[in-house]
């Protein structure tokens, strides 16, 4: 079982090039292709430098805690404390990664 899990990993990074790996391995240069580099598709960000796929992202799953919240009894206080909290931490991770 050993051996197969070794052979699938040397089979996955054998099609790796040199600039896939300027981005892994610590230290080391860049590598340029010697072309321009490929421009960057514009994403939409709001005002928090979050895009808006991930704020839509963080309001849906917001919006859903707070509903399974709602449906186990819970008052709408509570309901809306855990949207709020459930919104910040989703919104910082987005933030932290950058997606």
């Amino acid at each position: 079982m050993r051996l197969r899990c070794v052979l699938a990993l040397a089979f996955l990074l054998a099609g790796c090039t040199d600039s896939d790996w300027a981005g892994i391995m610590p230290g080391s240069p860049p590598v340029s292709s010697g072309g321009d580099p490929a421009p960057i598709a514009a994403i939409p960000v709001n005002t928090d430098g979050v895009s808006v796929q991930a704020e839509r992202k963080c309001r849906d799953a917001a919006k859903t805690r707070s509903i399974d919240v709602g449906l186990q009894g819970f008052a709408s206080d509570v309901q809306q404390a855990v949207y709020d909290k459930t919104y910040s931490s989703c919104m910082y991770w987005a933030k932290r990664t950058g997606r």
